[in-house]
């Protein structure tokens, strides 16, 4: 992208921006959602841990200007309307009062965790280590939540609240965020940052929000960027004023014309509430994502109900690793990327089953890795079988506290209800298409309404050797080896890669 184009601060001008091609071929990114919340470490299982803090101090003032002040909710994005949040909010606050006040009791502050956070354990190398080993190409991490405490030194934070709310001055005593960038741009993981526009109970906020975002949003953006260039601003907490309160407009042309990333950042459609169909790419949250690639797009949820660590999930809460790669693979099929939340604890230590998980994924991206990065759909996502076609219901892009969409309800033979299944997902990078096999074929695979226009080679990655088949009209008849459990080349997803002959 030539760096000399000139953006205007306005939506027709940056719209025309072309995303980079480096979001588009990376496919699978990582969220960490980390910071002082990780210490309690608790919520419902229906609702996400980093809100510990707005429960415990959400009285009726608190929820009344969160819901009914709260302009997102004329987007097509949310299923929530202001009663509904609020009875969402009354019911986890009471949750998390009662949970607080029996475990560390009534007189205990929030702000003690901030002391408690020490990130004692934290090792940034094995961070990166763990993540290059799951084939994860890029990472989110959390600069500043809405609770407004900062993972990077912040003179914009202390002046706003009187006081240093940031892991340099309180807590770690160390820049996380800049040792987390350091350690994953030497294993090639591009970085970026989630960052919340908003701040609960900052006192700016509370009295002068535009002076807010003049003195404490728009310099503190700035600030991250030039000092750690960051390729991907994941933004958020934008829901209670429209964009041009918060100056989006100017913000992201300086991103683009003027900052240091200007010709690679990329930045998600989260810059106002009266309008999030801006951005680079859109980003679902617990959801099923978009149809097609008509516009870049990543589906974003964690590996459990929530985004940070939460100590109370069970091991039924975290979804399983066939349910991790057929949701990779059903994103990718469709354009998306897929950004996975992988919550450390308040230590630094990522959680053994957590690791676990990533290790699998990883394992079956080193088999079937072509057939993810850098591809782009091809003409249909999906074969049903039996030759059927079944239009999902993707649900809302925004659903708190759920384990959000589960495509294994349409992949799993023995969770078939009133619908056919998906026999086979596809992708395709130049002269090459992808057929992924949620299931073990068999003796043989028959591709319906396939048709390339040359000669073929057709193998199974992991295997050697070509695929014998036969053509039958617009079907492809393909032969599966006869091979014993050992030779399998991979668990949960098997991929055939049909190349055209040039």
């Amino acid at each position: 992208m030539a760096k000399s184009i000139k953006y205007d601060p306005s939506w027709e001008s940056l719209d025309k921006r072309p995303i980079p091609g480096w979001f588009l071929d990376s496919k699978f990114g990582a969220f960490i959602m980390w910071g002082d919340y990780s210490v309690p470490a608790f919520a419902d299982e229906n609702s996400y841990s980093e809100f510990y803090e707005y429960f415990l101090k959400a009285d009726e003032k608190m929820i009344e200007s969160e819901t009914y002040g709260n302009i997102s909710f004329k987007n097509q994005d949310t299923e929530f309307t202001p009663e509904s949040l609020g009875q969402y909010i009354r019911k986890n606050s009471a949750i998390v009062k009662d949970f607080h006040y029996r475990t560390y009791g009534k007189d205990f502050r929030y702000e003690n965790f901030l002391d408690i956070f020490k990130a004692e354990l934290f090792d940034p190398v094995l961070w990166a280590e763990i993540f290059s080993k799951a084939g994860i190409k890029y990472i989110i991490a959390a600069a500043k939540h809405h609770g407004g405490y900062c993972m990077f030194p912040s003179e914009h934070e202390a002046k706003s609240w009187g006081y240093y709310k940031d892991s340099v001055h309180i807590g770690p005593k160390r820049d996380l965020l800049g040792e987390i960038f350091d350690a994953m741009r030497g294993k090639n993981i591009k970085p970026g940052i989630y960052y919340s526009m908003y701040e609960w109970l900052n006192p700016l906020w509370l009295t002068d929000r535009g002076l807010f975002v003049e003195q404490v949003t728009v310099p503190q953006i700035k600030d991250i960027v030039i000092r750690y260039e960051p390729l991907n601003i994941w933004n958020d907490g934008d829901w209670l004023m429209g964009y041009k309160d918060w100056r989006s407009e100017e913000i992201l042309a300086w991103l683009f014309n003027e900052s240091p990333v200007a010709s690679e950042i990329v930045v998600n459609n989260r810059w106002g509430g009266d309008n999030r169909l801006h951005g680079s790419y859109y980003t679902t949250e617990c959801g099923g994502g978009f149809k097609d690639a008509a516009h870049p797009w990543e589906e974003t949820h964690g590996i459990d109900s929530s985004f940070g660590y939460k100590r109370n999930s069970t091991y039924f809460e975290h979804k399983s690793a066939k349910r991790l790669i057929h949701t990779l693979v059903d994103i990718v099929s469709r354009g998306g990327n897929y950004l996975l939340a992988i919550p450390p604890r308040a230590d630094g230590r990522i959680p053994n089953l957590i690791v676990e998980r990533l290790t699998q994924i990883g394992s079956w991206l080193d088999v079937n890795g072509e057939a993810i990065y850098g591809t782009r759909p091809y003409k249909k996502s999906y074969q049903w079988n039996d030759n059927k076609e079944f239009e999902i219901d993707y649900g809302k892009s925004l659903s708190f506290g759920t384990g959000g969409f589960d495509i294994t309800e349409f992949t799993e033979k023995n969770r078939i209800k009133d619908h056919p299944i998906i026999e086979a997902f596809f992708t395709s990078k130049s002269n090459t298409v992808y057929v992924i096999l949620p299931n073990w074929p068999g003796k043989k695979f028959i591709l319906r309404d396939f048709s390339l226009s040359g000669d073929i080679e057709i193998k199974f990655l992991g295997l050697k050797g070509n695929l014998n088949y036969k053509k039958n009209g617009n079907n492809i008849i393909i032969e599966i080896p006869d091979i014993n459990v050992d030779e399998v080349p991979c668990n949960y997803a098997y991929t055939i890669k049909i190349k055209e002959k040039i």
